[in-house]
């Protein structure tokens, strides 16, 4: 018998199938049908996402030409069928992948050159488990690894930071932290959600909607300088005018220390001397993702601007009501800035609770010596990063002797020449946690000298 996600894939290309044949009678040509035999089990399943993609194509090159000699924008509106395909496609990709999320990362593997593929257990036992649907798993990873090469060609910024897991118990206390796994199912799903996001983005821009896009603007130069000091402290050196940096330069710089002890900080130095992103009325760009149009569609369940795309789409693409676009334009102002102003308040609050847990989950381990790197350096000291993300601070009043900070160095100085540089490692003991406050403080852990014991002749 078919699944559950079997029977909604099918039902959701019927739907998709029946509609688009209205729209345009050629698009029965260039998709081919499934078969089912007597006992209702799929012999071929015959529509895959590399069909579909062609298919697109070939509709797209006809409804292009269809317009080539157009005068005016609203005439566009002719290729608005597209966006029904692109959006039932999409959803019915994450939801399967979301339902198989956990199985998947057992038989995906990752090439050095970025691309993912299947392993050799998946071809032996899961692909029997999975035979209904038939290539989808192969076709899936072809088009995330076009996707991404394609994302990275136009110098897609990829920070791959650490983020913390933590780990609690029934009552809320943290029993562990470790480094958040981003498995390659998830990063797959990543792959055809910001495609999508990219697709609605170009759409709506082209037609001159209101919508509220995702904004990411260009880093300021001051913030640049002083990350580009940071690098040249660690080796690496930016090339020609800071000022005027491509977001491929950035990732240059972050593949330069991708094997190194050091990538974690400059992964996050670098994300502190990029803007924020935000929401916005206005299609500027998309800095980090080297895009020229981008929003956020695959979530409206769970984010507000996510919604108001929705919205936009099913007023002005499907029920071509126009009657309040003057209205919904400055409404579109309105929306961005309250998305964006509540997007900072839950970051902090999420960064106030990560801390506040980490704070709890160290207070067992006061006392105890741990290896870790300098991830930055103050006047007032230096923060040292553990393995398992947690983020301590190292007063100078602490240290022996006197130090002196040195911004063109990212170190603390002494006087006999003794420093401590950002990226350097070090070892450090735990001698307090605060929960209320979310800090925990280190001292720098020097072992004991052994004394040698004389030998009386």
């Amino acid at each position: 018998t078919i699944s559950v996600v079997g029977q909604h894939n099918i039902d959701k290309i019927d739907q998709i199938y029946e509609n688009i044949k209205d729209i345009n009678p050629n698009f029965s040509k260039f998709i081919p049908c499934y078969n089912l035999d007597k006992n209702g089990k799929v012999e071929k399943y015959g529509i895959t996402p590399l069909q579909y993609a062609d298919a697109m194509c070939k509709l797209f090159d006809i409804w292009i030409k269809d317009i080539v000699n157009v005068k005016k924008i609203e005439d566009l509106r002719v290729i608005d069928p597209i966006v029904t395909i692109i959006s039932s496609i999409s959803n019915s990709f994450v939801a399967w992948c979301e339902y198989t999320n956990n199985k998947c990362d057992n038989f995906l593997t990752i090439y050095p050159n970025g691309d993912f593929w299947l392993c050799d257990t998946f071809q032996q036992d899961i692909h029997k488990e999975y035979a209904y649907l038939g290539n989808i798993f192969e076709d899936m990873l072809v088009c995330a690894n076009s996707i991404r090469r394609k994302r990275e060609a136009n110098g897609c910024i990829d920070f791959d930071k650490e983020e913390a897991k933590i780990v609690v118990d029934k009552n809320g206390k943290p029993i562990d932290i470790l480094p958040r796994d981003r498995g390659l199912s998830e990063r797959i799903i990543e792959d055809f959600m910001i495609c999508a996001n990219e697709c609605v983005a170009r759409h709506m821009k082209w037609l001159s909607y209101p919508c509220v896009y995702r904004i990411h603007e260009a880093p300021k130069a001051k913030k640049l300088r002083e990350f580009a000091l940071f690098a040249k402290v660690l080796g690496y050196t930016f090339k020609g005018n800071i000022s005027d940096i491509h977001p491929m330069d950035i990732q240059r710089c972050l593949n330069h220390f991708k094997n190194e002890k050091e990538y974690n900080v400059v992964s996050t130095l670098m994300l502190r001397s990029m803007q924020k992103a935000r929401y916005d009325a206005n299609c500027v760009g998309h800095f980090g993702l080297a895009s020229n149009e981008y929003l956020h569609f695959t979530s409206p369940i769970r984010r507000y601007p996510d919604l108001i795309v929705h919205r936009m789409l099913r007023k002005y693409v499907f029920e071509k009501d126009f009657s309040d676009i003057i209205e919904d334009e400055k409404l579109m102002e309105d929306y961005a800035l309250q998305s964006s102003e509540c997007e900072q308040k839950a970051t902090i609050a999420e960064r106030e609770v990560d801390d506040m847990k980490k704070a709890e989950y160290m207070q067992q381990y006061i006392g105890h010596v741990f290896d870790g790197i300098i991830s930055s350096v103050n006047s007032f000291g230096f923060f040292v990063e553990l393995d398992n993300t947690v983020e301590g601070l190292v007063h100078i009043s602490s240290l022996d002797g006197y130090y002196t900070f040195m911004p063109n160095m990212m170190s603390l100085v002494s006087e006999n020449g003794n420093k401590y540089t950002i990226g350097d490692s070090v070892t450090i003991k735990v001698v307090g946690a605060n929960k209320l406050e979310g800090t925990v403080d280190f001292n720098v852990f020097k072992p004991k000298k052994k004394i040698r014991k004389r030998v009386w002749m």
